[in-house]
């Protein structure tokens, strides 16, 4: 049941980024791509998180939490070690919880020690699973979504892309994720 989430999660995810960046951000075919794959697997160091904490309903205790926050940096290892992840893609799962003021995980980044397709991933990130049913949270609507993002620029999101976003994800229509088959996705043979 986990790893069925966590794909439709990053999938979802990957979509967002790919039609951002791609579509709005007019980054280059190389830059896309390397969103896209970090989204697939910016995640999947919670693979080593228990269930109990990552499904917990209920607000989590200051030691669960630090044990959520090692996601990334699980991530990152696990993708270090096969040799088809360029520094983009490493970087950006590493640093999808890092914040522009500095308060995010799991180094304590800020502004421009971000990376740009961290900044993104981020967004994106965030977007998806606000917009999502979670154990601990009703999903938002758009709108409501929209307010989140405003209310973290400069603090969780960098102002400019942040504001790209919402000028993007207003402009959009609703992303429909009804038709996708996720009961076979090959991603994981990626890895290798």
């Amino acid at each position: 049941m986990g790893i069925k989430k966590l794909l439709k999660h990053s999938i979802r995810t990957a979509i967002i980024a790919s039609s951002f960046s791609k579509n709005y951000l007019k980054l280059s075919e190389e830059e896309v791509n390397s969103l896209f794959i970090s989204a697939i697997y910016h995640d999947i160091g919670k693979l080593f998180i228990p269930n109990e904490i990552l499904y917990k309903e209920d607000k989590l205790t200051k030691e669960e939490f630090e044990i959520i926050k090692e996601h990334p940096t699980y991530s990152f290892n696990l993708l270090s070690y096969s040799k088809k992840f360029n520094d983009n893609i490493l970087r950006a799962v590493k640093e999808h919880h890092e914040r522009i003021d500095g308060k995010g995980y799991p180094l304590g980044l800020m502004r421009d020690e971000i990376s740009y397709i961290s900044k993104v991933l981020s967004i994106c990130d965030a977007y998806e699973a606000m917009t999502t049913d979670r154990c601990y949270q009703k999903r938002k609507n758009r709108e409501e979504a929209i307010i989140e993002i405003k209310n973290g620029l400069d603090a969780q999101f960098d102002r400019e892309l942040g504001l790209f976003f919402i000028d993007f994800i207003s402009k959009e229509e609703e992303f429909s994720f009804n038709d996708i088959n996720y009961n076979y996705i090959p991603l994981i043979n990626y890895i290798g």
